[in-house]
C-alpha cells in the first residue's frame, strides 16, 4: 500500500474483506495516516505477512525527517503498541530497521528481512525467532565476531551483509556455522591486503564449499561475496578491478552484469550475453562492439550522437529487444537529414536534446523517426511553451513527457504557471480523458525546473464519437480535466 492509497485508507471502514487480509505492505505512507493504520492493524486476525518501510514515510511534500520534532518518539510508540499485538501471529516480516523487535515474541516467524540491524539486536532476535527458516539481514553496527553470530537451529537460508574486518573472512569458520544451511548468500564490506587475498580464498576452496554446497566466492572492489547472487549488475569499462574468485572462471561473474558503460579503455576479452542497458560513451567501432556484447539482448541503448544508429543499418543486427533510446548530444538538422529514410518503430521511450537552431523542423522529423514513442524525456532549453505543445501533439502515442529545462521560460514562464488553460486548450491529447502536469523546481538552481506531463491513454477511434458526445453533456470546462500543481 503506497501513499496514493493512504487517503482512502484513512476513511476506510473495517469491512469484512479488509479484516480478512493476510498480507499488507506499507510503503510511502503519509505520516498523518500512520496512527489510524497502526491502531487498526490488531483487528487483522488473519494477517500473516507484513512489510513496513520507515524511511519512506511521507510528510507533506517529501520524505519525513525522523529526527525532527518528536516524530521519532511518536513512531516508536506506535510501533511498540502495534508490533506487540501483531508480530506474534506473523510468519513473514519485512522491515527496514530493527526498532523494538528485541522486546517482542516472534515465536511463529519463519521468514524475516531486516535491512538494518545491530549485532546486539541480531543476537536477541535470532533467540526470539526460534522457528526462523529464512533470514535476510544487514548488520551495520556493533563489534562483530564469530562468537556473536548464533543462528536459529531451523534456519535453512541466510542472506547476510556485514561491515567487518578480515578475521571474519575465514571459510573454515563459516563452514561450521553454515553446515546445516541449504542457501547461504553473503557480502562483506572488507579490505584485504593484496598479499593475503588468495590465502583467504583458499579457505573457501574446500570440498565443503565447492563440491558439497557448490558455493562460489569472489573478492572484487573491496567486497568479499558469494556469486552469482551478489555479483555486480553494472560495469564501467574505465574502471575494472581485478577479479579474484573460487569459481573455475569468471563466466558466472560476467553473466550477472546487465548494464555496461563502454569508454575508450579496452574491456577484458569477454562476451557479455545479458546486457540490457548499454551506454556508449564514445563512438566505438561496431565490429569491436559486436565482439563483446550480444546486442540482441539490449533494451536501452545510450549513444552520444543520433547518427551512430546508422552503423546498425549496415548489418543484420535487428536490436530486437530495444525499446528505449537516449541521445546525449544535441540532435542537429544535419543529423536528422541523414536519418530521414529510416524509422525505428520499436522505440517507446526516448531521451533527447535538440539544437535551438531549426528546432521545429527537427521535432517534426522526429515524429516520423520514432513514430510509437510513449515516454519522452526532453533535456534542452525550452524557449517557448509551444515547444512542449508541438512535441506532445506530434507524438500521438505519448503517455508521459518530462521537460528538463536548463533555464527559465523568461516571459513565457509566467503565462504557463498562472494560466495553464492556454496550453491545455492547444494539446490535442487532452481533449478526452484526465491528464496531470507538475512542475518540480530544482533546489539551488534558481528558476530551473522539471515539467512532467502524464497523459491518459487515448480511446480507440471506435469509441471516440461516444466519448466526445458524452463530454459535450458535462457541465465543466475542458480545463477542469487538467490538474495543475507545483511542488
Amino acid at each position: 500500500m503506497t501513499r496514493k492509497k493512504t487517503s482512502h485508507l484513512a476513511r476506510l471502514e473495517l469491512t469484512w474483506e479488509f479484516i480478512q487480509l493476510q498480507s499488507l505492505i506499507l510503503i510511502e505512507i503519509k505520516f498523518k495516516s500512520l496512527e489510524f493504520i497502526f491502531y487498526n492493524l490488531s483487528k487483522l486476525n488473519q494477517l500473516c505477512s507484513f512489510t513496513f518501510d520507515t524511511f519512506t514515510i511521507r510528510y507533506r511534500y517529501g520524505p519525513m525527517d525522523l529526527n525532527s520534532g518528536n516524530k521519532f518518539q511518536q513512531i516508536n510508540s506506535m510501533l511498540i503498541h502495534t508490533y506487540t499485538q501483531i508480530l506474534p501471529q506473523l510468519k513473514f516480516l519485512n522491515l527496514d530497521d530493527d526498532w523494538v523487535l528485541e522486546s517482542i515474541p516472534l515465536s511463529n516467524l519463519q521468514y524475516l528481512n531486516l535491512e538494518n540491524c545491530s549485532i546486539d539486536k541480531f543476537k536477541i532476535i535470532t533467540h526470539l525467532a526460534s522457528q526462523l527458516k529464512s533470514f535476510d539481514v544487514c548488520i551495520d553496527s556493533g563489534e562483530i565476531n564469530f562468537q556473536s553470530i548464533i543462528l536459529p537451529t531451523r534456519l535453512i537460508r541466510l542472506n547476510l551483509k556485514i561491515y567487518c574486518y578480515t578475521d571474519l573472512a575465514d571459510g573454515k569458520r563459516w563452514q561450521t556455522l553454515t553446515n546445516s544451511l541449504v542457501i547461504f548468500y553473503f557480502k562483506f564490506d572488507i579490505y584485504i591486503c593484496f598479499n593475503f587475498i588468495e590465502q583467504i580464498l583458499d579457505s573457501f576452496r574446500t570440498s565443503f564449499w565447492l563440491a558439497e554446497k557448490h558455493w562460489f566466492v569472489t573478492y572484487y572492489d573491496d567486497y568479499l561475496f558469494s556469486i552469482p547472487y551478489f555479483a555486480p549488475e553494472q560495469m564501467d569499462s574505465s574502471y575494472q578491478s581485478v577479479i579474484y574468485s573460487t569459481a573455475p572462471n569468471n563466466t558466472i561473474f560476467y553473466n550477472h552484469i546487465n548494464e555496461l558503460a563502454v569508454r575508450k579503455v579496452k574491456i577484458d576479452k569477454h562476451y557479455f550475453i545479458n546486457i540490457n542497458i548499454l551506454k556508449l560513451k564514445y563512438s566505438i567501432p561496431l565490429n569491436y562492439l559486436l565482439r563483446i556484447v550480444d546486442l540482441n539482448q539490449v533494451k536501452h541503448l545510450s549513444i552520444l550522437s543520433l547518427e551512430y544508429l546508422l552503423k546498425f543499418m549496415s548489418i543484420s543486427i535487428k536490436l530486437l529487444c530495444l525499446y528505449e533510446l537516449s541521445v546525449k548530444n544535441d540532435i542537429t538538422k544535419h543529423a536528422i537529414k541523414r536519418m530521414s529514410t529510416y524509422a525505428f518503430e520499436q522505440i517507446q521511450k526516448l531521451t533527447i536534446r535538440i539544437s535551438d537552431e531549426y528546432n521545429y523542423y527537427i521535432i517534426d522529423e522526429l515524429f516520423l523517426l520514432f513514430l510509437y514513442t510513449k515516454y519522452l524525456i526532453y533535456k534542452s532549453n525550452i524557449p517557448s511553451p509551444y515547444i512542449m505543445i508541438r512535441l506532445i501533439n506530434g507524438f500521438v502515442h505519448l503517455l508521459n513527457a518530462s521537460f528538463i529545462s536548463c533555464g527559465p521560460f523568461s516571459n513565457q514562464e509566467q503565462i504557463f504557471r498562472y494560466d495553464p488553460d492556454l496550453l491545455v486548450s492547444r494539446v490535442k491529447q487532452l481533449t478526452h480523458g484526465t491528464s496531470l502536469c507538475r512542475i518540480y523546481h530544482i533546489p539551488n538552481n534558481g528558476s530551473e525546473f522539471i515539467i512532467n506531463w502524464w497523459i491518459e491513454e487515448q480511446p480507440s477511434k471506435s469509441n471516440l464519437k461516444a466519448c466526445s458526445s458524452s463530454y459535450k453533456h458535462k457541465s465543466f470546462r475542458k480545463s477542469s480535466l487538467f490538474k495543475f500543481c507545483f511542488t
